[in-house]
């Protein structure tokens, strides 16, 4: 069973609204021989931002890497994207990598 709610058509035709933002979890799942999805004891808080809402702050953007709380947001399943669905305000921090 996944801790997913599967909706069927793909990511890229959706469009977030408002302060909404869309990540994508680093998870650490595996599946057992009866085809369960077991996932990571630990809680997982940092992913990759896949897209951002209308009046989300320009200080997020699509492919950062971020910190959230790790109860935050709802987890779906556009197609084969797995992603959290959180608001905005619910990021803790944005990883920047040194240019």
């Amino acid at each position: 069973m996944s801790l997913y709610t599967r909706i069927p058509i793909e990511f890229g035709t959706i469009e977030l609204r408002n302060q909404w933002v869309a990540v994508a979890e680093e998870l650490d799942e595996r599946e057992s021989k009866a085809g369960l999805v077991l996932p990571s004891k630990k809680q997982n808080t940092i992913g990759r931002v896949l897209a951002v809402g209308c009046s989300a702050k320009e200080d997020v953007r699509p492919g950062d890497e971020v910190i959230y709380q790790s109860w935050e947001g709802g987890r779906w399943q556009f197609g084969d994207q797995k992603c959290l669905v959180m608001d905005e305000d619910k990021i803790l921090a944005v990883i920047r990598e040194e240019e």
